[in-house]
């Protein structure tokens, strides 16, 4: 028990002399804290090129989107005339030799549906089907080969 008294007294001693000692070198202490103003406008500006760059992938996404919707519209136009053509029979006037033409107004946009027609002689039916839209100014197609019997 007298040991342990002892060697608190001991750190205690130390402690205060220690603090004696650091008392004959005064510390500088900064008491300015925060940031500069050129810090601040640099992180600021570095924060609005980064916010710049997520609005242009956004925008580049959105377009994207579009255009996939574009296309798997017109790919069901054009699937749902081979549908429509795979029910008629050999000699109906969509079948016969040559071009054919119609526009389909599905999905708010009109889509030019074009099929050519082959017949050959040994009883196959060969078919093209073309979608072909314009959207912002470009022309776009979409064609479906196609092959049955007559």
């Amino acid at each position: 028990m007298i040991m342990i008294v002892s060697t608190v007294l001991q750190m205690k001693l130390n402690l205060e002399i220690r603090n004696k000692n650091l008392e004959n070198y005064p510390m500088i202490i900064n008491k300015e804290s925060g940031f500069t103003i050129i810090e601040v406008l640099f992180a600021m500006a570095l924060f609005s090129v980064g916010l710049f760059a997520i609005s242009m992938m956004q925008a580049h996404f959105a377009k994207g989107l579009a255009d996939s919707r574009s296309i798997v519209h017109a790919t069901d136009v054009g699937m749902n005339k081979i549908d429509e053509l795979s029910d008629l029979s050999g000699s109906d006037a969509d079948l016969t030799d040559g071009n054919h033409f119609e526009q389909n107004i599905d999905y708010n946009r009109p889509y030019n549906v074009s099929w050519n027609v082959d017949k050959k002689t040994n009883g196959i039916l060969e078919v093209k089907v073309t979608v072909s839209w314009s959207e912002s100014g470009k022309n776009h197609s979409l064609s479906f080969p196609w092959v049955r019997s007559w």
